[in-house]
């Protein structure tokens, strides 16, 4: 009898079972848990795969694309002219005059001109005027003070008649 009661008492003072989560949260904890996990393995995969072939093209650093054969490197001089001369950063210009005369020397004389420093240019092309003019504006680009206007106009003027003397070596 004594049993009774007390398993009774026991039985009565037990509650039933309660949910702690709705079904809802449980679905909504197992479609972040899964998203989580494919997460983690699409990361891996583009680790692993990485240094293969398969991602190579997606991971390659861009490169810029080099200027069609038929570019007008004029109008590009004349741009770099009145904007850097409106604006006031002539020694932007000037870094500016010089990757567009490598970009046209590189299409003259099918040489590496645009990897190349002005040594290594001195060096390797026989153009003496492209040389002059490129180790003047080397000197312009890394000064401490910024290049003057006239100078800067100088470098300009002398881009632009070398372009224009060298114009019949472009490619057809």
């Amino acid at each position: 009898m004594i049993q009774s009661t007390l398993a009774n008492t026991l039985i009565q003072t037990i509650t039933p079972y309660q949910e702690i989560f709705s079904s809802r949260e449980i679905l909504y904890f197992k479609i972040v848990l899964f998203l989580l996990i494919l997460l983690v393995i699409v990361f891996g995969a583009i680790y692993y795969f990485s240094d293969k072939k398969i991602f190579r093209p997606f991971l390659k650093k861009m490169t810029p694309k080099p200027l069609p054969v038929k570019f007008d490197y004029e109008n590009k001089l004349n741009f770099i002219r009145t904007y850097h001369i409106k604006n006031q950063l002539y020694r932007e210009g000037c870094f500016e005059i010089s990757a567009t005369l490598k970009t046209f020397l590189e299409t003259i004389y099918k040489k590496d001109v645009e990897e190349m420093t002005v040594t290594e240019i001195e060096k390797n092309l026989s153009d003496n005027s492209a040389r002059e003019i490129l180790r003047l504006l080397s000197k312009y680009q890394f000064q401490k003070t910024n290049t003057s206007k006239e100078n800067f106009e100088q470098m300009c003027s002398q881009a632009l008649s070398l372009i224009n003397d060298r114009k019949r070596f472009l490619p057809k």
